[in-house]
């Protein structure tokens, strides 16, 4: 060895764990941001599902009717949200969808007909309707939990929203 004094060959021979150390927390601070960056992806691409059906729903609420953008809104959002969520999710999608054919075929119908035949058409209009605007209570409690970034939020305790009026357990 050389005759550098003990403290300079201590800190020689810590030098280079140091310097592993600081390598290996900027790799995990690299990583952290590049996982933080895909959860934030992730986030925009699942809101944006939200937004589209939200915008679809607010069509039928606003106008009492679909429309061909309206349908267009909920397809698109369909097909997107087949990878970005989970079963629930799409099912909850099918099932708005179904709603959304029967409210049109329901509105179609009003068109043709009289008497108590008519009368049925616009209960069943009406309901559809109803059903679809319950996204506004029931499509936050069934997208959210995937919408969260969960190494940023607390634990949220949340019951679920009922509709205005709304008895509970019904």
């Amino acid at each position: 060895m050389t005759n550098w004094p003990q403290w300079a060959q201590i800190l020689q021979a810590l030098l280079t764990p140091v310097i592993a150390l600081a390598v290996g927390f900027i790799a995990y601070r690299q990583w952290r941001t590049a996982h933080s960056r895909l959860v934030l992806d992730l986030f925009e691409k699942r809101l944006a599902v939200y937004e589209q059906t939200r915008k679809a729903v607010s069509f039928v609420n606003t106008h009492g009717r679909t429309s061909r953008e309206a349908e267009f809104d909920l397809l698109g959002a369909m097909n997107s949200a087949e990878f970005l969520f989970g079963q629930d999710v799409r099912d909850y999608l099918d099932k708005m969808w179904e709603r959304f054919v029967r409210l049109g075929a329901a509105s179609a119908m009003i068109e043709g007909t009289e008497g108590e035949e008519r009368r049925r058409q616009i209960e069943l209009k009406s309901r559809f309707s109803m059903e679809i605007t319950q996204f506004y209570y029931e499509g936050s409690d069934i997208f959210s939990p995937y919408m969260r970034m969960e190494h940023r939020l607390r634990k949220a305790v949340k019951s679920p929203r009922q509709r205005p009026g709304a008895a509970k357990g019904q």
